[in-house]
């Protein structure tokens, strides 16, 4: 997370642990989302791409399962962001194609 300082008392660090966290489940915050994301599979991705998919991964999760292993959530992700780019795509022509006149 950002600053795990402000809500950890102890350092898990100073007893040999990691901080870890799923964020495959239905109470994801987009932060977390947007963080794990851009650490664990060195994706940059925007606070409002964060947000969307962060409540996608909430409605996903509320339909099919408490949580998504770390597998099934990159795999997730790795869709979500295939969607994206397929939807931006086509927003892209259809926006060209306005504006040309035949």
């Amino acid at each position: 997370m950002i600053e795990n300082n402000r809500y950890q008392t102890i350092d898990p660090h100073h007893f040999g642990f990691q901080l870890k966290f799923n964020i495959g489940h239905a109470v994801t915050g987009w932060q977390g989302v947007k963080s794990w994301i851009t650490k664990k599979l060195k994706i940059f991705i925007t606070n409002d791409q964060a947000k969307n998919l962060s409540k996608e991964i909430r409605e996903y999760t509320s339909l099919k399962g408490p949580f998504l292993e770390n597998n099934q959530l990159e795999e997730f992700i790795f869709n979500w962001l295939e969607l994206k780019k397929f939807k931006d795509l086509k927003l892209n022509l259809i926006n060209r194609d306005e504006t040309n006149d035949y």
